[in-house]
């Protein structure tokens, strides 16, 4: 393909609808809710004053984000990595390396963006003070491209956005291929300026391979995952309804006057405190609207229970829980959920990647800035030729709330199956042995002193019954 080619499919129809609908899931994930509400409540009303009323009471509860966050579990405990041969050397530079490219931050930011476009991508690179980070982007942020019939899932193109505009000179895209790096125009032509500050005007890729992951959904046959519609859909559905609700509720606190029995000229001015004086023959009455209020919230919550069956998330109990709740009653329903065996298929996803992010910075990128002199002294370093990610989650297993835990250990303590030690340790996971000696401790100093306060109560109560 050209490089005029390649824009071309960028900016084709199909692609470009990709793109603003994964801006869309982007804008909504992040908060930004109220426009794409707006967006559809303009779509179903046509007078401007009708769109207006509702617009000022739009109610933007973001189940979207709660959704992602809990589907998006894989990174909530870091994983164990290590060199596959257990090289002494590379075990350190690993450590050395985690740490500024924050892989398990961008991991966990990742794996939000694979539930939520089905695709992400890392990127490594050496920031201004030439240590070495990762970032990672975000769907529309991108076009992955492939032109290999027997492997289509798998990119040998890769476009980064770079800057949106109308105008497509001033447009720009950066284009890798294994070959290959340009910077172009929104008509595909190359940028000399750009690519001579980068001090490559041959549009040579260093790397010998493209310098980004590309983590999808498996699919043998499809390069980008088709995103589902059921989670943005549901969620303004949902903010449509709470919104409509608010709307009517406005109008159900007022009554409506209706004046029969008199001719247009007649003019009433209404007061809390002031008398109506009708003319002869007419008659003034109120209607008090009715909304069932309960019967939308059950329906309301009806939809958040089949939409978390569809996300592979079961759902205890929620009766009443959005009506009596709100938004912190939907909140404990997703958090209720369970998604052990999606974590499981989702972690070996992970593995895959991590394993081509260390490749890639050990194959590829580091040699090149250790040879170059760009990167910062303190994180030079040179990986074994064997060198090969080993890299374990922990098993994923169903989530258990804090009350729970209680109630189970506890349990177990009273029938002595277990030892305080052991109940205290499965209550604070995070406590090494030392603090929880200390909370044993002073455990045992709280238990005496009300043993002391009530035995010198008891004590008390019995001098005072012997005086009378």
């Amino acid at each position: 393909m050209t490089d005029q080619e390649i824009i071309e499919y960028v900016k084709s129809k199909d692609n470009q609808v990709r793109i603003m609908s994964d801006y869309d899931r982007f804008q909504v994930y992040n908060g930004k809710l109220k426009d794409v509400v707006r967006k559809a409540i303009a779509t179903e009303f046509a007078r401007p004053e009708t769109i207006t009323e509702l617009v000022n009471r739009i109610i933007p509860i973001n189940i979207t984000q709660k959704i992602i966050n809990k589907l998006a579990m894989v990174y909530m405990t870091p994983p164990r990595r290590e060199a596959l041969d257990q090289n002494p050397s590379d075990n350190e530079l690993i450590d050395l390396y985690a740490t500024p490219m924050k892989v398990n931050m961008n991991g966990k930011i990742a794996n939000r963006y694979y539930k939520l476009f089905k695709h992400a991508v890392w990127e490594p690179y050496l920031d201004s003070d030439g240590i070495p980070r990762v970032r990672t982007l975000p769907s529309h942020t991108y076009t992955p491209i492939s032109t290999d019939p027997r492997e289509p899932h798998k990119p040998t193109i890769f476009v980064k956005h770079l800057y949106n505009h109308q105008n497509p000179l001033v447009e720009r895209y950066a284009i890798w291929t294994n070959e290959t790096f340009k910077v172009v125009n929104g008509n595909g032509d190359y940028c000399h300026e750009e690519m001579a500050t980068l001090e490559n005007p041959e549009g040579v890729n260093p790397f010998g391979r493209i310098p980004m992951i590309y983590i999808s959904e498996p699919d043998d046959l499809c390069l980008i995952p088709i995103s589902d519609d059921d989670l943005i859909s549901m969620q303004v559905a949902i903010c449509l309804l709470l919104t409509d609700l608010a709307f009517a509720s406005k109008y159900q606190l007022w009554s409506i006057f209706v004046l029969t029995g008199a001719d247009g000229s007649s003019k009433l001015e209404l007061n809390p405190n002031s008398i109506i004086q009708l003319p002869e023959g007419a008659d003034f009455k109120t209607v008090k609207p009715d909304t069932d209020i309960d019967k939308a919230l059950n329906f309301i919550e009806s939809l958040i229970s089949h939409l978390l069956t569809t996300k592979n998330l079961s759902v205890g109990d929620i009766s009443g829980s959005v009506k009596a709740e709100g938004a912190s009653g939907v909140a404990k329903m997703i958090d209720r959920a369970e998604t052990t065996e999606d974590r499981k298929d989702q972690q070996a996803i992970f593995i895959d990647a991590e394993r081509q992010l260390w490749d890639l910075l050990a194959s590829n990128m580091l040699p090149y800035w250790v040879q170059t002199g760009q990167i910062d002294p303190y994180y030079v370093g040179k990986f074994s030729e064997d060198f090969e990610l080993a890299i374990k989650f922990e098993d994923p297993k169903p989530y258990i709330g804090d009350a729970e835990i209680v109630q189970v250990e506890k349990a177990k303590l009273d029938s002595g199956l277990t030892t305080r030690l052991m109940a205290l340790k499965a209550v604070h996971p995070d406590l090494d042995g030392e603090q929880i000696s200390s909370l044993i401790e002073e455990l045992h100093k709280e238990e005496k002193e009300r043993i002391q306060i009530a035995e010198r109560s008891l004590s008390g109560a019995q001098v005072e019954a012997q005086s009378i």
